[in-house]
C-alpha cells in the first residue's frame, strides 16, 4: 500500500514491545467502499491508520470488526469475540448511523430483503429476482412516503437506549485497559439515504449531541470525540456516494485524520513518561 506523504519524525517504539493493537468496532461504514476500490493500495480506514503509523515507526495489529447493517445493542453480544479478545490499544467505535433512522418496518424484513449474497440454488434465485427485489422496492418506497410524517416519534433504537449501550461500552473497555477510545460522530445525511429517508437531519442532530455528551461524561483525555462529520461534510458523492458509505478517497482522508489522534495520544503517554521519570 502506497501511501507515502513526505518524511515524517517516528516515534521511539521501544524495542520487543508488542505491536499496538487497533480495533475498529461498527457497522458496515468501517469497511466498504462506494465504488469498490480500484486496486489493494485503497485500503479502508483502518488499513490506512496502520500504514501512517508504520510510517511514523509505530508497528500496527488492525482488527476489523464491522458487521453489514449492525446495530450497538447488537454488536456488544460479540464483545467477547469481536473487543476483548484483541486486547485493544486503541478501540475505534463507529455505530448510530442504523439507528438513529425512524423505524417504519421491522428490522428482520428489511435485512432479508435487502441481502442478495445468499441466493444460490434456483429457488433461491428466482425467490430474489421475482420476490425480495420487488418487495425491496415496495418498502423502500413506503419509508420514504412516511419518513417525513413520523418526525422523531420512532426509532431504530431510541437515542436514550443508544446512549446507555455507547456508556456500556466506554466503561467495560476502561474497566479492563487503558486503551485509546475514539467514538466516531455520525456524517450528515445526504445523497442516496436523504432521499429514501427524507427530513433525517432532526434526528441525526439529536444523535450527535447524545454521542457528544456520553464522550465527555467521561472528561478523559482517553476517551474522544472524532467528528469525521466536519470531513465529509458538504464533499457530496465524492465522499459519501450513496448517502452512507465512504470512497476509498474518503476512507484514506478519515485513516488520516484517526492517525492523527493516535499520534498525538502517544506523544503525551511519551511525555508524561518522562515527567514521572525525572
Amino acid at each position: 500500500m502506497n501511501t507515502q506523504r513526505g518524511v515524517r519524525p517516528q516515534l521511539p517504539w521501544p524495542a520487543g514491545r508488542r505491536p499496538l493493537s487497533v480495533v475498529a468496532f461498527g457497522n458496515s461504514v468501517t469497511f466498504m467502499q462506494m465504488p469498490a476500490a480500484a486496486d489493494r493500495g485503497q485500503g479502508n480506514y483502518l488499513e490506512v491508520l496502520a500504514d501512517c503509523l508504520a510510517e511514523r515507526g509505530v508497528p500496527v495489529t488492525p482488527h476489523l470488526e464491522g458487521k453489514w447493517f449492525d446495530f450497538l445493542h447488537r454488536a456488544l453480544r460479540d464483545y467477547e469475540t469481536r473487543v476483548r479478545s484483541h486486547v485493544p490499544d486503541v478501540l475505534i467505535v463507529q455505530f448510530g448511523l442504523n439507528e438513529y433512522q425512524p423505524w417504519l418496518v421491522p428490522i428482520w424484513l428489511i435485512r432479508h430483503l435487502m441481502v442478495q449474497h445468499r441466493a444460490v440454488g434456483r429457488f433461491a434465485t428466482r425467490y430474489r429476482r421475482h420476490i425480495a427485489r420487488p418487495a425491496w422496492k415496495q418498502v423502500r418506497g413506503y419509508r420514504r412516503r412516511v419518513a417525513p410524517l413520523v418526525g422523531v416519534h420512532t426509532w431504530q433504537t431510541t437515542p436514550r437506549r443508544f446512549a446507555g449501550h455507547l456508556r456500556r461500552l466506554i466503561r467495560t473497555v476502561r474497566s479492563e485497559g487503558k486503551p485509546l477510545i475514539l467514538v466516531l460522530d455520525i456524517d450528515e445525511p445526504s445523497g442516496t439515504l436523504a432521499h429514501f429517508l427524507p427530513n433525517l437531519e432532526p434526528r441525526h442532530a439529536i444523535y450527535q449531541e447524545r454521542i457528544a455528551r456520553v464522550v465527555a461524561s467521561f472528561d478523559a483525555p482517553d476517551v474522544r470525540l472524532v467528528k469525521v462529520s466536519e470531513l465529509t461534510r458538504g464533499g457530496g458523492v465524492e465522499m459519501l456516494p450513496d448517502g452512507m458509505h465512504y470512497s476509498p478517497d474518503t476512507h484514506r482522508r478519515v485513516g488520516e485524520l484517526l492517525a492523527g489522534e493516535v499520534v498525538a495520544w502517544l506523544e503525551q503517554q511519551r511525555a508524561d513518561a518522562a515527567k514521572e521519570s525525572t
